[in-house]
């Protein structure tokens, strides 16, 4: 089914590029997949307690160690996810004062901005972005909201 609707649009078929870009290619059944889903969801989550958890120990270096290895998942986080942790990692700098943790937490909302699932309200409530105030990409971001 796949390679039918990738000849109707001009591409190869997964198996040849597959080939071409030298890795292996199987197809799957729909349980596989649902199961690989789920498998993946739930290493996420654990990833993101963990991430959690390491915040309410001020270790923030492994608080973004753990963000950062769930955000690399396929299907990753989700917007809620990633609000929270443009929320953790600006508190982390509101309290660190290393820009790092401001550049982090404008890295999740510039991706919550090209997703086009946040608004101007939504970050004008969560105080702890006022740290981000004065920066470039805040000031862009906003801008271009509605």
């Amino acid at each position: 089914m796949t390679d039918e609707l990738r000849q109707k649009i001009g591409l190869q078929p997964l198996k040849i590029y597959a080939l071409t870009y030298g890795f292996a290619y199987h197809s799957i059944s729909i349980e596989q997949s649902n199961k690989k889903e789920a498998d993946y969801r739930a290493q996420v989550l654990s990833l993101l307690d963990s991430a959690k958890y390491y915040y309410t120990k001020k270790e923030f270096q492994k608080t973004y160690d753990f963000y950062n290895n769930a955000s690399t998942f396929l299907g990753g986080m989700s917007n809620a996810e990633n609000f929270e942790a443009a929320t953790i990692f600006s508190k982390i700098a509101l309290e660190n004062k290393d820009e790092k943790y401001k550049s982090i937490a404008l890295d999740f909302l510039d991706l919550l901005f090209l997703r086009r699932s946040i608004n101007k309200k939504q970050l004008k409530q969560q105080s702890s972005f006022k740290i981000l105030y004065n920066d470039p990409r805040w000031l862009t971001m906003n801008k271009q909201l509605n």
